[in-house]
């Protein structure tokens, strides 16, 4: 970690990055396909990415100097950060094997939990040395709250952003204060795009309710 002033590095490696999170997107759209009754719903990648560019002028931001999207196809325009599968699975309770989670006598076996939040709360880490760094993070996962709220509490200079369909974040963003005009994660809502992202699917009509925040400070804001 940092020390609370750091010399923050100051070169030309890319710092102005989109970390996009496949595995989040894909369960977005198994869920959405669910709920319409569809065989399936894809998520257009390509327009995620132009999406993504177009919110960094609009706002303004620092055009990208990379998206990253683990498992993620090249043609889509994002780099890849590739893994094996099973390194990213959910690590079960101690002691627990996976047959006493995921019941191998159903004809439809439930598939175990993926998640990509541990390699992207890296990259954030690397990001966090340098000394203007602005980070869209493309997921759901609330796991990512707490390292984005201390990347961007460090360093005034950073800037960091959530990017996802409101009506499907973990309920815990709201609980955790995301939508407080006060917090310094900038949340892009995916729902006012979702008809152009998801063939048609418009979710901006799902209503979203704010919640009481949570209790502001953490051990890692010590370190």
């Amino acid at each position: 970690m940092q020390p609370r002033n750091p010399a923050y590095r100051n070169d030309k490696s890319p710092q102005n990055v989109n970390l996009v999170d496949c595995n989040s997107l894909l369960e977005a759209g198994d869920s959405i396909a669910a709920a319409e009754r569809l065989d399936r719903v894809q998520i257009e990648y390509s327009k995620l990415r132009a999406l993504l560019i177009s919110e960094r002028t609009k706002k303004p931001w620092a055009q990208t100097d990379v998206s990253i999207a683990p498992t993620m196809l090249t043609r889509s325009g994002f780099e890849t950060d590739v893994s094996s599968y099973r390194d990213n699975y959910v690590s079960l309770p101690a002691g627990r094997k996976p047959a006493d989670f995921y019941d191998q006598n159903k004809d439809k076996r439930e598939r175990p939990l993926v998640s990509l939040a541990p390699r992207i709360t890296y990259a954030l880490g690397l990001l966090a040395r340098y000394s203007e760094p602005q980070v869209i993070i493309v997921s759901h996962a609330f796991e990512l709250y707490w390292p984005m709220l201390n990347f961007a509490q460090r360093n005034e200079r950073a800037r960091v952003g959530l990017a996802f369909f409101g009506s499907l974040l973990d309920y815990r963003w709201k609980q955790g204060g995301l939508f407080d005009s006060e917090n310094p994660i900038e949340f892009f809502d995916l729902d006012d795009h979702s008809a152009e992202l998801l063939g048609g699917i418009d979710l901006s009509g799902r209503a979203r309710s704010q919640v009481a925040a949570s209790p502001s400070g953490s051990g890692l804001s010590r370190l």
